[in-house]
């Protein structure tokens, strides 16, 4: 890419460079982590990709139905406190049911609780970042494979985040 900038600046500046290099790394390492857990097992994965998809579903529905309040207007108009809280609280009543029935992460039920509020936050965030990513670019989807709900890119942001983290914070807890 260095030597495409040297020879083609019309095609590739830093600017794009630096793009480029870091959409790699920031997918790249989510990516990587998905394999990762894959590894653990599983449960392991149930549990990661389960908290993602109840906070992201329940943080939707607590938002439409109790909403007020604004989480990142600039970012993302819709989403809510109320909303992120609704999310949060879905995330731990799934991790707490899922430690119960199977308990394969050994964790004691104070470290869930935190694991699944960090995990929700994290992954909020996640969709935060990949928001505000398409405003910079002025788009309203990462791609065409799945108009209409953000691009593929979208369905995954919250991985990206979640699932390198989710590794750290079980190895610490």
């Amino acid at each position: 890419m260095f030597i495409a900038m040297v020879y083609f600046p019309e095609q590739m500046d830093f600017k794009r460079l630096c793009a480029l290099a870091v959409s790699a790394v920031y997918v790249g390492i989510g990516y990587h982590y998905m394999i990762m857990t894959r590894r653990l097992g599983l449960f392991a994965v149930i549990f990661a990709f389960g908290i993602i998809w109840f906070n992201d579903s329940f943080a939707y529905l607590a938002g439409v139905h109790f909403g007020r309040h604004k989480l990142a207007p600039k970012i993302s108009p819709n989403k809510t406190i109320e909303g992120s809280i609704g999310g949060i609280l879905a995330g731990i009543i799934y991790s707490l049911c899922l430690n119960f029935f199977d308990g394969s992460l050994k964790l004691p039920l104070f470290s869930v609780i935190i694991l699944a509020i960090a995990l929700c936050l994290l992954g909020q965030f996640g969709d935060l970042i990949e928001s505000a990513i398409k405003r910079y670019f002025k788009v309203k989807d990462s791609g065409k494979i799945l108009p209409g709900h953000g691009g593929l890119l979208d369905r995954f942001d919250s991985l990206l985040i979640v699932l390198p983290m989710f590794h750290y914070l079980v190895a610490f807890l």
